[in-house]
């Protein structure tokens, strides 16, 4: 694992398990992705299997503030891409854009999300937050609307 390549990363699990550390980019469709605690010189390199977790969110800090509430607007920044709300299945909302083709058609409960398409990136509408981009894997999503 090349540590110039890594990114600050949280990992949010289906099961509401949290890891902070640092992930090497990935090519999609790889089923894992390569994880570390440790940015420089990782001792202990873990391969996280997509098809466990609900998104992966690229942060500009572990720390993040946890007295700050993200805008859920547009208009805060020049557009990336289309304006979607994303509804994950344990009721969190995160709005953005979106500058793929989306998984399926837009609106809630979609029985087959197309299967190679089991993931793609948002990046986030308030330029105030932590994230910088968040993968989220379409197996954790409830509803997707755009605006």
């Amino acid at each position: 694992m090349k540590s110039e390549k890594l990114e600050k990363v949280v990992v949010h699990y289906q099961d509401n398990k949290i890891l902070k550390g640092y992930i090497q980019p990935f090519q999609l469709p790889n089923a894992e992705a390569s994880f570390s605690r440790e940015e420089k010189n990782p001792t202990e390199i873990l391969k996280i299997p997509l098809k466990e977790l609900k998104a992966i969110y690229y942060v500009k800090s572990h720390e993040g503030n946890k007295t700050y509430r993200e805008k859920r607007r547009f208009g805060l920044t020049s557009s990336k891409g289309k304006k979607v709300m994303i509804k994950f299945k344990d009721r969190e909302i995160a709005c953005g854009f979106v500058t793929d083709n989306l998984p399926w058609i837009l609106g809630k409960n979609q029985p087959d999300p197309d299967p190679a398409r089991f993931g793609f990136f948002l990046f986030p509408a308030d330029p105030e937050s932590n994230n910088t981009k968040i993968f989220v894997l379409t197996r954790a999503v409830e509803e997707i609307q755009e605006f």
